[in-house]
């Protein structure tokens, strides 16, 4: 080190490469000579990236100052757990956090729209209910019957497709909680 210099390690989990004060200085883990003051460090990596400031004393040891990039398994865990997806985001793994995040609205579209088919065809029924009783054509007793069993064999599938995508829903959340928590980002996870 050059007089007044401190040596200072900053390690990683990752080979990152370091800046200080917006000037590139080399990779992590690796020794450097750094005037005594206070300094923004910031370590990028393909995983991503993380600054902090550290104040750097004069000082004859060696200083080791630690920057984790890895991700944490807890923090992509609860992120699914609120957000669907979002554990796959944090991760970076994008294509599946999309893939969930879809899957889910996708499913939560469907169940609205059953829901909303099997209140029609249950309004329908009521109506042609009230026509039942006021009409004295027999024949047109039977069509109305006919009608009235028709209406309810609709809602009932849609009542049943809705109970479907509701299971997907459920399914598809626990499926991307498990798999936010089990598959590991391109680094891995950080140990800690």
């Amino acid at each position: 080190a050059e007089q007044g210099q401190t040596k200072v390690l900053l390690k990683s989990d990752v080979d990152a490469n370091i800046y200080v004060a917006g000037r590139f200085i080399g990779k992590a883990n690796t020794m450097l000579s750094i005037d005594p003051g206070l300094y923004n460090v910031r370590m990028e990596h393909s995983i991503g990236e993380n600054s902090t400031i550290l104040n750097i004393p004069k000082s004859f040891d060696i200083l080791e100052f630690e920057i984790l990039l890895r991700k944490k398994r807890s923090t992509a865990f609860f992120s699914s757990l609120f957000l669907p997806g979002f554990g796959q985001f944090y991760k970076r793994d994008v294509g599946r956090g999309l893939f969930f995040l879809s899957a889910m609205g996708f499913s939560a579209y469907n169940v609205i729209n059953e829901l909303k088919k099997e209140n029609e065809y249950l309004e329908q029924v009521d109506m042609l209910t009230r026509q039942l009783a006021f009409e004295t054509n027999s024949s047109r007793l039977s069509q109305l019957r006919e009608q009235i069993i028709n209406e309810r064999d609709n809602a009932k599938s849609a009542a049943n497709s809705a109970s479907l995508f509701k299971f997907a829903i459920g399914f598809t959340y626990v499926i991307q909680v498990l798999d936010s928590f089990i598959s590991n980002p391109e680094h891995g996870f950080r140990y800690d």
